[in-house]
């Protein structure tokens, strides 16, 4: 071709559309006993600070971790953040969790204390692994390139 291009006689346009619904915030702190309506599949935003839901802006500079869940529900991994958070051991004394190195080093810088982070989970019309993982990853792709970096709890690029 004239540009140099490859032909691309069938061409696959993948037309996606993702929503999102951010409910209320819930204080990480809460995480320490079940909480039955977020038992389900989908994303979340942990923030610090508090705020409506709907004056959240998952983009914002406040979100400190975007994640989400699969295979178990926004429940059980926001239970485990407050559990890497205030590093909880097993009776054995081991840790509960395994963090990666940026969130060890957020929860450090925080002296391990869950005041003031605030989970905001998001419901997801149609909860399917892929678009969860797609709608994770749309998320930490808009805030690398509104801040030039994920959120700083994030580990993964």
């Amino acid at each position: 071709t004239k540009l140099g291009l490859i032909s691309m006689p069938n061409p696959f346009i993948a037309d996606l559309h993702i929503h999102m619904t951010f409910g209320d915030p819930i204080a990480l702190s809460d995480f320490a006993q079940r909480i039955p309506n977020l038992l389900y599949q989908g994303v979340y935003a942990l923030r610090e600070g508090e705020c409506r839901a709907q004056e959240f802006e998952p983009l914002g500079h406040e979100v400190v971790y975007i994640g989400k869940a699969i295979g178990e529900t926004v429940f059980s991994r926001c239970q485990k953040h407050l559990w890497t958070v205030t590093n909880r051991r097993d009776k054995f004394g081991k840790p509960k969790t395994n963090p990666g190195v940026r969130f060890k080093t957020f929860r450090a810088n925080r002296e391990f204390r869950t005041d003031g982070l605030y989970v905001f989970p998001a419901l997801m019309a149609e909860a399917d692994p892929y678009l969860v993982s797609c709608a994770e990853e749309l998320l930490l792709f808009r805030y690398r390139k509104k801040h030039g970096d994920i959120p700083i709890a994030n580990t993964k690029p």
